[in-house]
């Protein structure tokens, strides 16, 4: 739970990070890259699991079953242009 976020909100993955970074002291999301880049960021580690070498990996790829995007893709788009809506779940894996 990342708390009340307004509903009318059009937040995108990467806010909703930011928010969980903010407010919760138990999870903690680096990131690298610039919001404002063509690529936007990416998630380099959740807590103590770190990609150690970014060509050979393990990564942190991130999924959803739940949000109409993802689903309509067949992908989920970078953080920083990933929508996210009300009740929508991602799954987040740390794989090679």
């Amino acid at each position: 739970d990342v708390g009340s976020i307004k509903e009318d909100e059009l937040l995108t993955l990467g806010d909703v990070i930011d928010k969980v970074n903010r407010d919760h002291e138990s999870v903690n999301f680096k990131l690298s890259g610039s919001k404002d880049s063509e690529f936007g960021r990416f998630i380099e580690g959740i807590n103590e699991y770190l990609t150690e070498d970014i060509s050979t990996g393990p990564w942190w790829l991130y999924h959803s079953k739940t949000n109409e995007v993802c689903i309509a893709a067949g992908f989920c788009d970078g953080i920083d242009t990933q929508p996210v809506y009300d009740e929508d779940i991602f799954d987040f894996e740390f794989t090679r």
